[in-house]
């Protein structure tokens, strides 16, 4: 009974897979190596590979991983699209209360609108990465959340306690 319903809820909400899915890897000494075992094991989305990225998609969400050093993935996207503006703030604010240490700036969780955000998580003394986009596109926002092994594309001053 359990199972049914828990089988019930993944299928109508996807975009709470995929926050479950990011609050394991950020609970990861290294979210990058376990993202490939992490995806396999918890998203009920159909894998499509190539010699690069794997995919992993669900009812217009999906996870990317790669390109692969070896078993480990750079990148780690995951896209989510949403009709309402609310909806898409709200997936933001799950994804961020996930993150276990502070982002670098800290992020806005309350934009007036699209927003690109830039920044750095730590993660066992790790440098890791970290760009959300909030976008419209046509009719619908899409989220998308990037974490970048090694660390940001660019250098991101600290914010002040």
């Amino acid at each position: 009974m359990i199972f049914a319903i828990a089988v019930v809820a993944a299928l109508l909400a996807p975009h709470e897979q995929f926050v479950d899915f990011f609050g394991k890897l950020m609970k990861q000494e290294n979210p990058f190596a376990a993202a490939p075992r992490l995806a396999d094991r918890m998203l009920s989305a159909k894998e499509s590979r190539d010699d690069v990225w794997r995919r992993y998609d669900d009812d217009g969400c999906f996870v990317e991983l790669g390109p692969f050093a070896g078993r480990t993935p750079q990148k780690i996207l995951l896209v989510a699209p949403f009709s309402a503006r609310d909806d898409a703030l709200a997936y933001v604010r799950q994804i961020s209360n996930a993150f276990t240490t502070a982002a670098q700036p800290r992020m806005p969780l309350e934009p007036d609108g699209p927003f690109e955000y830039r920044g750095t998580l730590m993660i066992e003394r790790r440098p890791i990465g970290l760009e959300v986009d909030l976008a419209q596109v046509g009719s619908e926002w899409r989220v998308t959340v990037t974490l970048i092994a090694g660390g940001p594309r660019t250098l991101v001053p600290m914010t002040p306690p």
